[in-house]
C-alpha cells in the first residue's frame, strides 16, 4: 500500500525543544518562531522563559 504524505504532515508530528541551559531569550523566540513556520505540533521552552503567554503571543502571525 503507497501512501501519500504531504510535505507538511511530517512537521505536526515533531516536538521541538528549546531547552539549552544557555539559550537566550531571542533564541527561544526563534525557535518559537520555527515551530509557528513549519507547522510543528509543540514546542517546549524552559519554564523560566515563559512570562504569562508572552512565548505564545510573540510568536502568533
Amino acid at each position: 500500500m503507497k501512501e501519500n504524505i504531504r510535505l507538511g504532515s511530517p512537521a505536526k508530528t515533531i516536538d521541538h525543544s528549546r531547552l539549552h541551559p544557555t539559550m537566550t531569550d531571542v533564541e527561544t523566540l526563534e525557535g518559537c518562531e520555527t515551530v509557528r513556520r513549519y507547522g510543528v505540533a509543540t514546542v517546549c521552552v524552559k519554564s523560566c522563559a515563559v512570562t504569562g503567554n508572552s512565548i505564545t503571543r510573540r510568536s502568533r502571525p
